[in-house]
């Protein structure tokens, strides 16, 4: 009797991994298929191609990343959007693409996502986190080459939240929100 309902544990275990890898349970309260109502979209899939989940609070609910390339860099012909799950459905987030070259960085640590672009002379990153389907700005920072940018200024400037800043404190918040955050490619096709 106990062999059975040992076996009985492991099975319904087994089972339960199964369901939660193929993204069939969620968090308490969430509609599993939020997701599917974006990715079924036929507008969507006339525009976009790939997607990606990122869940950066750990709470079984993901965010869903489109795009129109699998790659992480979204070049200038290339388009990305972030949906998030917000009061039963999605909610488009941000949309990228058009500039010389952006990303998004998700640091799970952190709670973070990272958009960042760059173009010759300038980068740029925003920092976002989310919660219940509403982005809260943590911070926006900015580098600016000699002889680029909104305003005139002699060698590199450095901005955070707009007041100048060091170069060591703008590498600073590259390391944290970018570098040692993990870049956001588009595997999965969408179908």
């Amino acid at each position: 009797m106990r062999k059975k309902a040992l076996i009985t544990i492991l099975l319904c275990t087994l089972l339960f991994c199964l369901l939660a890898a193929c993204g069939e349970i969620m968090a308490p309260g969430a509609d599993t298929d939020w997701y599917m109502n974006v990715l079924d979209d036929d507008a969507i899939k006339a525009d976009f191609s790939n997607y990606a989940f990122k869940d950066i609070n750990g709470n079984g609910v993901p965010l869903l990343f489109v795009s129109t390339t699998e790659e992480a860099f979204i070049g200038d012909e290339d388009t990305c959007r972030v949906y998030a799950y917000a009061n039963g459905d999605p909610k488009l987030m941000k949309e990228i693409g058009g500039a010389a070259g952006e990303k998004f960085f998700v640091n799970e640590k952190e709670h973070t996502v990272t958009y960042y672009y760059r173009m010759s002379g300038e980068s740029h990153i925003e920092v976002f986190t989310s919660k219940d389907g509403e982005w809260d700005m943590l911070l926006n920072a900015d580098y600016y080459a000699q002889n680029h940018g909104p305003e005139e200024h002699d060698g590199n400037l450095y901005k955070e939240n707009g007041n100048e800043i060091t170069e060591e404190r703008y590498n600073e918040l590259m390391d944290l929100y970018a570098n040692d955050a993990d870049v956001v490619t588009y595997p999965e096709t969408i179908k």
